[in-house]
């Protein structure tokens, strides 16, 4: 079927997704849910952050994900909020932390160095 993305697959706590093929017989990588949420947040405007709809929104406008992906990168929000990647603000909101020092590069892109390296 194309456009279909089987469920993420989990490593550590980082989820990485397939390749998508796209109607055109292309593939893509896409990020990691949590690297989009992290990018939707570094596009943001509002320096108190943005709450999970609009964060959501962003990411179905910008990759090409099925209609039911929120339950899997709201449990990557909540997960990236857990580890300190981001902070919670006032109304429910989401922000980078600015302290995080995690790093920045994603599994998925870790993982495509370490086999093409």
């Amino acid at each position: 079927m194309p456009g279909f993305l089987p469920p993420p697959m989990h490593y550590g706590t980082m989820y990485t997704r397939p390749p998508v093929t796209r109607p055109d017989g292309s593939t893509e990588d896409l990020p990691s849910y949590e690297e989009m949420i992290v990018n939707a947040l570094m596009e943001h405007p509002d320096p108190e952050g943005a709450p999970p709809k609009d964060l959501f929104a962003w990411m179905a406008a910008r990759y090409p994900l099925q209609t039911n992906f929120r339950p899997s990168a709201s449990q990557a929000l909540q997960k990236a909020f857990k580890r300190g990647r981001l902070e919670k603000g006032p109304g429910g909101k989401y922000r980078l932390n600015a302290s995080w020092e995690g790093g920045s590069v994603g599994l998925s892109l870790l993982l495509r160095i370490v086999h093409w390296g």
